[in-house]
């Protein structure tokens, strides 16, 4: 009978205790991984490791969980980077699992030695999940996003007795998606490189959120026991300066016997309230233009909405080679609705090497007005990258190619071999004396035999010259090693490298010496001059490759002082009265035309090819084009007219570029000011109750009536978009006057169905009002 009582009162306990348990297991299970990655900004492997332990957790789901700990050198803030990801409990972690190289990782905190390099990691993992734990460990954590409280539940439960009496429960705060440097990040990780050596650094330790980075006690260990602890604390805005963004939040927890040895782990992802929350996909969509030049292209980007929240506005940015254009998304999407953003051309003002890529979504939902806290949880993910090769069609001939200006220098055949290196600021490198100089690895360690590396300069216009000549500079060395010289090809383009017809071709002679195993440094006197009959394109432009084909093998070979030569031509010419074109203050909604007076000064015909407005959001300057091409004979003008029309009460600024066939000058750029007066077009309302569309439900047509109280007049654009608002027709340009307005419209084109009327005035929405179209 007493064992009788006796167990009934362990059940009663059981029972009791079991009562409280809400998130984690009874049933017994195998044990998780804590993986403790040391890593740093600095170190050059560590990307590979990085890579290695995404994968690990991707491919063991829920079974392991990373711990990224900054430390040592590699982790220090230097003139690379100023972001510190260091912690004192990382560097004591550190400091107790003796660390000895980078990248590499605890796992469990076990074995022996305790720290592991990246090939042995996944072994490790195998050993302990295939193991049965005593204890099982389950989380969840929310934050406040007003008083950014963190709140943490973690339970743990007993399906075995433990050999300790005694464990320690520890619990991390671990944050992905900071962006910061990271040393080889694209070549060893590209999936999380951004642009500019940027990457996205992943479950990075911040801070413990138990009292003690070794844990507090768990007194009981036997079978049947349950502990349920929480924590509450206030997350501060930033550590050491790098922000502590609540959306990209995680909670690490484990359970050991003491410092090392971890039984097992869990971990949880900080959830943020659903109002709060979004994911957006962004994809670029741009398609840049065939061939090696293009004066615009036109930035085009897919934005999927992945979440539940509905997305009514963001502002999608894009990035050209350090220059961010923008445009404005307006309309609906829900979950699984996409849109394509056309960003509008934007000017090629880029040469040689060129980057473009989408760089991010803003002012999602016009939070930036509202208040409103919106997470992204997709928001590093907002860039794409794309690389290319671009010329601009402008004279070679004032152009020596000193490579002190990386922008001049175009660099192909990078997936094959990376060998081209320009070294700078070192006195008498050069030739002439010049400090800068570009050169190839020879090496057979190099790997380089064989594969021609290509210098690209464009593009030449050799049409304005006579006896054109291509003169360049090199220096070369073997280093002793027996190798067979290089060979140095010129080739030209005139069809924008579609086809390449060569022109020259040398081995390479040797100028200078060097002990083996060190570098061969030419002095300016080494160099010797080679110089290539352009005669074959005389008349004409092209594109010129300089191209090194390395031997068997060798030391270095320079390339200097790269330049177009001969007797120019005189052609037409483009003179402008003005470089800045000012309109003063205008009031809002009123239009105003101004002349620009561009004079042909040369000996020929001058051809002007195109007239392009850019760095213009709000459409408020337009010029009036002149058909696809216009041409003015020597000695003579024209007149360019551009408008005006303000739609807000502020300064704005933008630039029209003028193309033509000037040889020297073949962009022509115009600065444009103007600032609107009086009030904002949106301040001049449209009464909402005075809106009336007769009929609706409209079949094919049907009039639109309402009360403007504005003072001003107003163009306005009418248009008609979709639920997803996508333009489904335009129905023209109509003027709005103070008072009461009426205008016939016609809907004859469109399908039954939901639509919106827009009313527009540049970048101002006015009013957008529903129409049912009923055939």
């Amino acid at each position: 009978m007493k064992s009788f009582y006796m167990f009934l009162f362990l059940m009663i306990g059981f029972l009791s205790t079991m009562e409280s348990q809400t998130i984690v297991s009874t049933q017994p299970s195998n044990r998780n991984v804590l993986i403790e990655e040391f890593t740093g900004m600095l170190c050059p492997y560590c990307p590979e490791g990085h890579k290695i332990l995404n994968d690990l957790v991707t491919n063991y789901q829920d079974r392991v969980f990373p711990v990224n700990i900054h430390t040592n050198v590699y982790a220090m803030p230097n003139q690379q980077h100023s972001t510190n990801l260091i912690t004192e409990c990382g560097d004591s972690i550190a400091a107790e699992s003796g660390v000895e190289g980078f990248p590499s990782a605890s796992i469990n905190r076990a074995g022996d030695p305790k720290t592991v390099f990246r090939t042995l990691w996944q072994g490790r993992i195998e050993n302990i999940i295939s193991q049965q734990s005593p204890v099982n460990l389950a989380v969840q954590a929310n934050v406040n996003m007003t008083t950014r409280e963190l709140s943490v539940l973690v339970e743990y439960y007993y399906t075995d007795d433990e050999v300790q009496p005694t464990n320690r429960l520890s619990v991390f705060l671990t944050q992905s998606e900071i962006v910061a440097f990271q040393m080889e990040g694209k070549q060893k990780n590209p999936e999380f490189a951004l642009y500019d050596d940027l990457y996205r650094h992943q479950h990075v330790l911040r801070m413990p959120v138990t009292e003690s980075i070794w844990g507090e006690p768990i007194t009981q260990t036997s079978v049947g026991t349950f502990g349920q602890r929480e924590y509450t604390i206030i997350l501060p805005d930033s550590i050491k300066n790098v922000p502590l963004e609540l959306g990209n939040l995680n909670v690490v927890a484990f359970i050991s016997p003491d410092h090392d040895n971890i039984i097992t782990a869990a971990g949880a992802e900080v959830e943020i309230p659903s109002l709060n929350r979004l994911e957006l996909a962004i994809e670029d969509k741009t398609e840049l233009p065939a061939g090696y030049f293009f004066d615009t292209f036109n930035p085009r980007v897919k934005v999927t909405n992945e979440y539940d929240t509905e997305v009514t506005q963001f502002d999608v940015y894009y990035e050209a080679n350090g220059n961010i254009v923008s445009q404005t998304y307006s309309g609906l999407l829900q979950k699984g609705d996409s849109v394509i953003v056309e960003i509008g051309d934007v000017l090629a003002e880029f040469t040689g090497n060129f980057k473009v890529g989408a760089s991010g979504l803003y002012n999602i939902n016009n939070s930036d007005s509202t208040g409103v806290d919106l997470i992204d949880k997709n928001r590093n993910k907002h860039y794409s990258e794309k690389e290319g090769i671009r010329f601009a069609r402008e004279a070679f001939d004032t152009i020596t190619f000193s490579f002190a200006n990386k922008e001049h220098l175009a660099r192909t055949n990078l997936d094959v071999n990376s060998a081209w290196n320009i070294i700078t600021e070192y006195q008498g490198i050069g030739a002439n004396n010049t400090n800068n100089a570009v050169f190839y690895h020879l090496s057979r360690a190099a790997k380089t035999q064989g594969l021609s590396a290509d210098l690209m300069f464009g593009e030449a216009n050799i049409s304005i010259l006579e006896e054109p000549k291509l003169k360049y500079y090199y220096a070369y060395s073997d280093g002793q090693v027996g190798g067979t010289a290089p060979e140095i090809v010129v080739s030209a383009s005139g069809d924008d490298g579609a086809s390449w017809q060569e022109l020259h071709r040398i081995n390479a002679v040797q100028t200078g010496t060097v002990a083996p195993g060190g570098y061969y440094y030419p002095t300016s006197d080494d160099y010797i001059q080679d110089s290539v009959d352009l005669s074959a394109f005389l008349g004409s432009n092209a594109i010129i490759k300089l191209s090194v084909i390395p031997g068997s093998d060798g030391n270095l070979l320079w390339i200097d002082e790269v330049s177009l030569e001969g007797t120019i031509e005189d052609g037409g010419i483009i003179n402008s009265n003005l470089s800045e074109l000012d309109f003063d203050e205008i009031q809002v909604g009123n239009s105003v035309k101004k002349e620009v007076n561009i004079t042909n000064t040369g000996k020929t015909l001058l051809e002007i090819s195109s007239l392009t407005i850019l760095n213009d959001n709000y459409d408020v300057f337009s010029v009036k084009q002149l058909g696809d091409k216009l041409t003015i004979p020597a000695g003579e003008s024209l007149d360019i007219e551009v408008s005006f029309l303000p739609v807000d009460t502020e300064i704005y600024e933008s630039e029209l570029w003028i193309s033509s066939s000037d040889k020297k000058t073949p962009k022509t750029k115009i600065d444009l000011r103007g600032e609107g007066s009086g009030s904002s077009i949106a301040d001049n309302l449209i009464e909402d109750a005075s809106i009336r569309l007769m009929p609706n439900p409209v079949k094919e047509s049907g009039s639109l009536e309402f009360i403007y109280s504005g003072t001003q007049t107003i163009e306005s654009n009418f248009s008609v978009v979709d639920l997803n608002g996508k333009e489904v027709a335009n129905l023209g340009i109509h003027t709005i006057y103070n008072g009461r307005n009426t205008f016939s419209l016609e809907f004859s084109d469109l399908v039954s169905g939901l639509y919106f009327i827009r009313l527009e005035a540049g970048a101002v929405l006015l009013e957008q009002i529903p129409v049912i179209i009923e055939r």
